[in-house]
């Protein structure tokens, strides 16, 4: 296991990503509200650790959770709150367990990693295809100039 990854040592495919809600529990989350079962699309929407330490997140997830929606949040984590650290101004840094509450499925990964990344947002967005709703993914990453 690497981190919230667990991969095959045979040839290093990730087989499960540890999540804020158990996979076993993600059967039980009814289809998503679209009519048209064949749709699979699904939105992405991009916000950086300081932006999601407001209201809005919380807000969203709750409807996302309700309504199922087919919703990927990435959040993007360098620390920074454009000049403040996150941590000095956010009580929880973790973005991906606050998704918990709302019965959403989140997945903290190191943005250095991309194969990792790459291949976390395959199980996820399939997750997500599949009409289980929302997910979070929060990308640790470092801000190298500015």
């Amino acid at each position: 296991m690497q981190g919230l990854l667990e991969k095959d040592q045979a040839n290093d495919e990730v087989i499960k990503i540890y999540s804020s809600v158990e996979e076993s529990d993600w059967d039980k989350i009814p289809s998503r509200i679209t009519k048209d079962n064949t749709d699979d699309r699904i939105a992405a929407v991009l916000v950086g650790d300081g932006g999601s330490q407001n209201g809005r997140l919380p807000e969203l997830l709750n409807t996302c959770s309700k309504l199922k929606l087919p919703l990927l949040i990435i959040v993007v984590d360098n620390g920074r709150a454009i000049n403040t650290f996150t941590k000095d101004v956010a009580a929880n840094t973790m973005i991906y367990k606050l998704a918990a509450h709302y019965q959403v499925p989140g997945v903290l990964l190191d943005g250095l990693d991309a194969v990792n990344v790459a291949k976390a947002g395959l199980v996820v967005t399939d997750h997500i295809r599949r009409g289980h709703g929302a997910a979070v993914i929060q990308i640790h990453t470092y801000r190298f100039m500015g």
